[in-house]
């Protein structure tokens, strides 16, 4: 089944609720588990929008540079997002 941009974006939502209410029963791991998930669905719906067919999946790094979120950064605050992406992406790997 192939999925849409709208598809990503309400998985997304989904999947932040989740971590929400696992964060408050104090299911930490799994709630950063499913955040990331949240994060990892919101960056392919910004690329399948523009690139259908793109698949690749559970690299946070890559899909990042996919969905060309350094536009959004303003340039002085590009490292400190690339830090903050790294430690989402250490937590988020060591959830597996």
């Amino acid at each position: 089944m192939k999925l849409n941009h709208t598809d990503y974006m309400e998985a997304s939502a989904s999947r932040i609720e989740t971590a929400r209410r696992l964060h408050r029963i104090g299911r930490y791991s799994a709630a950063i588990y499913f955040a990331g998930v949240s994060v990892e669905c919101l960056l392919r719906s910004f690329i399948v929008r523009e690139d259908p067919e793109f698949d690749q999946r559970h690299d946070l790094r890559a899909l990042c540079k996919k969905a060309e979120l350094a536009a959004f950064i303003r340039p002085q605050d590009r490292r400190r997002a690339t830090a903050w992406l790294g430690n989402v992406w250490t937590r988020w790997k060591g959830c597996d």
